[in-house]
């Protein structure tokens, strides 16, 4: 029998081959979804995602499908959740969300579960700032977005893949971190969206003009950045922040639509770096 939908739960960065806290909220959340849902088992395959990165030696996917067998056990739920193995699927290559869409579409094609010419509805399972800046981009920079990518990549291999673009239809876990520093990680990560927007100038894959397409990215980069600053002036521990902040506002102006190509490459070149380094700096997670 083919199946009808895939879950996909998407990996998080191991911490000497364990599940950080965010980590396990994800299979946490995945087991409350399945207990609580009315998706048959033999109709419906989860997809875990995330390969081996940093100093680890395990992969993402293979440290989230044991916690999940191990849940199970915990809540006595096997008989009612367990999935056959034939309908478990570990992706364990990606090292970014990005690579955990694109081989997860080579995944499923090639996993035999689905049959060309048939339909598949897809559920994706993360934390809530992770999949609202996916379908934030989806639905601001469509020719960008990762679910059409998904999409477009199945449909090659003539699977038609169905993903609702209402959060309410997939698994939002909320974030399971408090304090100053952990609002500094979600706006800086609010600027994902204006650096894909980059991305895709430099590509050259917007026909709109631009100056549609870049107000709404452009709007949220700046408000997070001046909401980043007022919450650092009662922590003179973040003090160091002040310099970055100034650095990312400048990258975001000096890109505007009206600029050369050249000088939005070269804007990219000094963001992209900056954001990554402080979504390390300023995740709770990070050792």
């Amino acid at each position: 029998m083919s199946i009808r939908q895939v879950v996909i739960i998407l990996g998080k960065r191991l911490q000497n081959n364990v599940l950080t806290l965010e980590g396990k909220t994800r299979v946490d959340g995945l087991v409350s979804f399945l207990q609580h849902t009315s998706l048959k088992v033999d109709e419906t395959a989860l997809m875990f995602c995330g390969g081996i990165t940093d100093d680890n030696t395990r992969s993402e996917a293979r440290v989230m499908y044991d916690d999940y067998l191990e849940r199970l056990i915990e809540c006595e739920a096997t008989s009612e959740l367990g999935f056959p193995e034939s309908h478990i699927i570990l992706e364990e290559q990606s090292t970014n969300t990005v690579q955990n869409i694109q081989n997860g579409a080579k995944m499923l094609v090639s996993s035999g579960l689905i049959a060309k010419g048939g339909e598949l509805d897809v559920i994706f399972v993360s934390n809530d700032y992770h999949l609202k800046r996916i379908f934030e981009i989806q639905i601001l920079l469509d020719e960008q977005g990762l679910l059409r990518l998904l999409q477009t990549r199945c449909q090659q291999e003539g699977v038609t893949v169905n993903i609702s673009l209402d959060t309410e239809d997939h698994v939002l876990i909320p974030y399971p971190h408090h304090g100053l520093k952990a609002n500094l990680f979600l706006l800086m990560d609010e600027l994902t969206t204006y650096r894909v927007y980059l991305e895709g100038v430099c590509a050259q894959v917007f026909e709109r003009p631009l100056s549609d397409v870049i107000v709404e990215p452009q709007r949220r980069a700046l408000s997070a950045i001046e909401q980043a600053r007022e919450d650092i002036q009662v922590c003179p521990k973040f003090e160091w922040l002040y310099k970055d902040l100034e650095m990312l506002e400048q990258c975001v102006i000096e890109s505007d639509e009206n600029q050369p190509l050249t000088v939005i490459r070269k804007q990219l070149a000094r963001l992209h770096p900056l954001l990554t380094q402080l979504n390390r700096k300023l995740d709770p997670e990070t050792q």
